[in-house]
This record gives C-alpha cells, structure tokens and sequence, in this order.
C-alpha cells in the first residue's frame, strides 16, 4: 500500500485543491522501478439532502517527476 504525501492544501470557499506527491518502488515482470509522481484533486463541498460533505469533484493524471 502507498500512502501520498500532502504537499499543499487550499480552500476557497466551497472548493479545496490538494497537490500530493507519492513515491513508487517495487518490481514488475522481473524489472526494479523506482518513480515519484504528483497529482491534483479537486474537491467540492455538495450540500446533499439538508447536509453538505465534500466529494472529489476532480482528479488529474499523476505526473512523473524528472
């Protein structure tokens, strides 16, 4: 299991934008990899039935660090 890393969280109003960054190692078809990537996700605060919670509203492709 890989756990990401919260690198900046902000909250405007009913939307938060998070930038995570994950590091990956391990072994695949008898070959080593090691990658870091980062990602972005946008969440929204959705009232919903007299409540309100927040939901992914996005989700972007990671990005491979160089």
């Amino acid at each position: 299991m890989f756990i990401p890393h919260v690198e900046h969280l902000n909250i405007i109003d009913d939307t938060a934008v998070i930038t995570l960054s994950m590091e990956l190692k391990g072994n695949y078809s008898g070959e080593d990899f090691e990658s870091k990537f980062h990602y972005i996700r946008f969440w929204k605060n959705i009232p919903y039935w007299n409540k309100s919670s927040w939901r992914k509203w996005k989700d972007r492709s990671c990005l491979k660090e160089l």
